[in-house]
């Protein structure tokens, strides 16, 4: 057995002699070396940084050598040694430097760093140390496909992004809230983010109507209800107008355009915006985004560039561009990227299609686009059953089918199940279930859902199974509790990072 370390191939100890392996003392014929690695047997290090420990080297033979030394490393890790080749005299005695950079993505654990010491006559002997690369947790949260302007009375969406920069899992709450106090759903949400995955919260906000034009400023901070430190959060600005004569929107501003200079440090770039909704008549709407288009800086306002166009009309939806592509919640994975959208409903019938390739700015997302259908029917007006395949090319691969009814319209009740499988050497369950009831001032909801790191598309790689259940008393929730159960199964990043 071989292990590969940067093109070059090292025998495992177990094909050294029996006092090579300890990586202390070696006595073959015509060599007398004892090298050993002072200091402690385990190194700390964060994600990023380099550590370094030293090799000695002695001589007890009488005899000269030729050395040689190199390193094996987990993958992705880069080695750094000063004097790679050297002479060792006879009776003499050297201290040599091994250094190793610890990748910036590498997940929390323990990772052996083995250094190889070569003689001319063909023996060798080892040195090892543990590295312990350390927690670290990094959130981060952008608001995409958020409006310019809305007409007061009507709600407007929003997509939270929140990615988990960190090596380890981080069990999430994102909390959105808006200067104008207008009603948000979620107002509150926990969710579970695998390193260096991100993860959707899409929000609703309900506008009140007003008279007068106002700015509603929408917040929505994430923070790792285990870690001691603050999160992150985003902020952006929705202008609220008024309706126009009749509760019409035809006042209404149709076209926004934006242009600005920005950077830090002498830096300068423009960056371009342009936004409209123009109402076509019948209940048909085109609309059109560009926002952070341009050179990117290291200026306050950078953010995640937008550029797409949407038509919405009876029985009939196109969008283009980028966004967030979300076929369903149990197929859908890392959904924003860039490519295409189309809904068609006729007749209690309704089809999409989704073409998506995973982008997301600053983050590697992999090769590979997505291609998804969905079909559905409504057997009766109170219910909606449907199926939906995806599939994906590239390193992150593979097919998942569902199955998925919910209920449509009932007052007080809410019921939305998934379930299929995950197209894999073995099958694999994923599903997905959300249930709402209200009673009166009795609330409760429930959910519970399983994703496999088979998942086609998907920037995650940790298996997890959630359930949660909230239970509301009172108009304003004077009284509530909450359960919730996370199990977080094996990472395969985390497996593949150490390597033999």
């Amino acid at each position: 057995m071989a292990v590969r370390a940067f093109g070059v191939v090292f025998l495992l100890a177990a094909a050294l002699p029996a006092a090579a392996q300890a990586g202390r003392d070696v006595l073959v014929p015509g060599a007398e070396v004892r090298a050993t690695a002072p200091g402690p047997d385990t190194l700390a290090a964060a994600p990023g940084e380099t550590v370094g420990f030293g090799v000695r080297l002695e001589e007890r033979g009488g005899v000269g050598h030729a050395i040689r030394l190199e390193m094996g490393l987990p993958d992705g890790w880069s080695p750094l040694l000063v004097r790679p080749s050297f002479h060792l005299g006879a009776g003499a005695s050297t201290l040599q430097i091994a250094s190793v950079r610890v990748p910036p993505d590498a997940l929390a654990g323990l990772y052996p760093v083995r250094v190889v010491v070569r003689g001319q006559e063909g023996w060798a002997t080892e040195v090892r140390k543990m590295v312990r690369v350390e927690a670290r947790q990094a959130l981060t949260v952008l608001l995409v496909d958020v409006p310019r302007f809305v007409v007061a009375g009507a709600p407007y969406g929003a997509t939270a992004l929140v990615r988990n920069g960190g090596n380890v899992p981080a069990e999430v709450v994102v909390v959105a809230e808006t200067s104008l106090r207008h009603d948000v759903e979620p107002a509150e949400r926990r969710l579970l983010v695998e390193p260096l995955g991100t993860a959707e919260v899409a929000l609703v906000v309900q506008t009140e109507p007003r008279g007068r034009a106002a700015t509603d400023r929408l917040r929505v901070a994430a923070r790792d209800v285990e870690a001691p430190l603050p999160g992150d959060e985003a902020r952006v600005s929705v202008e609220v107008v008024p309706a126009g004569r009749g509760g019409e929107d035809e006042d209404t501003w149709p076209l926004v355009g934006m242009l600005s200079a920005v950077g830090t440090g002498g830096e300068v770039a423009p960056v371009l915006g342009l936004e409209g909704a123009v109402p076509l008549g019948g209940g048909r709407l085109a609309e059109l985004r560009l926002d952070g288009v341009g050179p990117q800086t290291a200026s306050v306002f950078r953010r995640q560039p937008e550029a797409w166009a949407r038509y919405a009309g009876p029985g009939l939806e196109a969008h283009v561009g980028t966004g967030s592509y979300v076929l369903s919640p149990v197929t859908s994975s890392a959904t924003y990227g860039v490519g295409g959208l189309g809904r068609v409903a006729r007749g209690g019938l309704d089809a999409a299609v989704v073409v998506r390739r995973p982008w997301l700015a600053g983050v590697e997302t992999g090769e590979g686009t997505d291609v998804g259908l969905g079909l559905g029917a409504r057997p009766v007006s109170w219910a909606r059953v449907g199926t939906n395949v995806l599939t994906a090319g590239g390193t992150r691969g593979g097919t998942v089918a569902t199955a998925r009814v919910e209920t449509v319209g009932l007052e007080g009740l809410g019921l939305e199940a998934e379930a299929g499988v995950v197209a894999a050497e073995a099958p694999r369950p994923v599903y997905g279930l959300r249930a709402v009831g209200r009673w009166g001032p009795l609330a409760v909801a429930a959910t519970a859902d399983r994703r496999d790191a088979r998942q086609p598309g998907r920037l995650t790689t940790i298996e997890t199974e959630t359930a949660q259940a909230t239970l509301a008393l009172g108009g304003g929730a004077a009284a509530w509790a909450q359960g919730r159960a996370v199990r977080t199964g094996e990472s395969r990043l985390a497996l593949a990072a150490p390597g033999d």
